[in-house]
């Protein structure tokens, strides 16, 4: 079963609360939510550059009309008498996992009041008046055809930068969405752990999701295929220390843009540094640019050129005869 971890969200501002009511007068404080899951509208297009991270601002309506009640408690009856209370709502907003190849960080709430616990904020709330009244008490299970409105939310996404080639992507934001009426009811919802429970009971069945359009975006272009170095044919006396052709690797960016650049063999050889791997059973490859270098930070301005070569050491003792072959990874990140 795939679990994905939730941030809980509530809306509520301390405000006055008085109730021109009747002591018969029906005080309620109900908790609904979609009777199915949400899915909303797409959204975006969002930027992110090699930054990695960008801030959303997520403009979600719900589109189910039909709500379902998870929780009450009331007294009274119905009547015509005004009432004032407040409406709140309660979001849970999930990870994005890896989607398309893109490797998301956890997912942040920016516009947040303050915390309480481990996964609440406190955003702020909306007053509310109600002229007249239900005739009876809901239970849960109970139906309402309601459209409730739109809800802002700011979030920041952030991408790993290591997987954030540039390109278009679609991803998948869990999403949940539930609302609190509280119509005079000085009592209001349930508190700590039964309140925590009653979400998760919302929450893990009806968990939808917002489709977002992220643009990924660099301030440096080079080319990402394959790179291929060819050592050719070698004699037993020639291999010690042959060198490939260079492979020139052309990285164009914005003036005074600081990238990092690095070499890593994918299979390592003991006591050598990172940039070695295996050549087969016979040897080793040591993967450079630039004359011997394997790992540096430098400024680009405009265009540089990164002569990439490989440089073959056998094993000691006698040498193997047949082809080998060999890999590395070359990262360009820009800071």
């Amino acid at each position: 079963m795939k679990k994905i971890k939730i941030f809980f969200l509530h809306f509520l501002m301390l405000y006055s609360l008085s109730t021109q009511v009747s002591d018969a007068a029906l005080r309620e404080a109900v908790v609904f939510s979609p009777s199915v899951p949400v899915n909303v509208n797409q959204l975006g297009p969002y930027t992110i550059d090699d930054t990695a991270s960008v801030i959303a601002d997520l403009n979600i309506r719900v589109n189910n009309n039909v709500q379902i009640y998870d929780w009450s408690k009331c007294t009274g009856a119905g009547g015509l008498e005004t009432i004032n209370g407040y409406k709140k709502w309660y979001l849970a907003v999930g990870n994005i996992s890896t989607q398309q190849g893109l490797s998301f960080l956890p997912t942040r709430i920016l516009n947040s009041a303050g915390g309480v616990g481990n996964y609440w904020w406190d955003m702020g709330a909306v007053p509310a008046v109600w002229q007249s009244q239900a005739s009876r008490c809901h239970v849960p299970g109970d139906t309402y055809n309601f459209v409730p409105p739109p809800v802002s939310l700011q979030i920041g996404l952030t991408v790993n930068r290591n997987t954030a080639a540039p390109g278009r992507y679609v991803v998948s934001l869990p999403f949940g969405y539930a609302y609190e009426e509280n119509k005079g009811n000085p009592d209001g919802l349930p508190k700590g752990l039964e309140l925590l429970n009653l979400l998760d009971g919302i929450f893990s069945t009806r968990m939808g999701s917002v489709p977002v359009i992220i643009d990924v975006i660099s301030r440096c272009n080079f080319q990402t295929s394959d790179i291929q170095l060819s050592h050719g044919q070698m004699t037993p006396a020639a291999s010690e220390g042959n060198v490939t052709r260079p492979y020139n690797l052309n990285v164009s960016c914005s003036s005074g843009t600081s990238v990092s650049v690095s070499i890593v063999g994918t299979n390592p050889v003991s006591g050598r540094t990172e940039n070695f791997t295996r050549c087969g059973n016979g040897g080793s490859c040591e993967i450079t640019f630039n004359g011997g270098r394997y790992r540096e930070t430098m400024q680009i301005s405009g265009s540089t050129n990164l002569a990439i070569t490989s440089t073959y050491h056998p094993n000691q003792g006698t040498p193997i005869e047949g082809a080998f072959s060999g890999s590395a990874v070359l990262s360009i990140l820009v800071n």
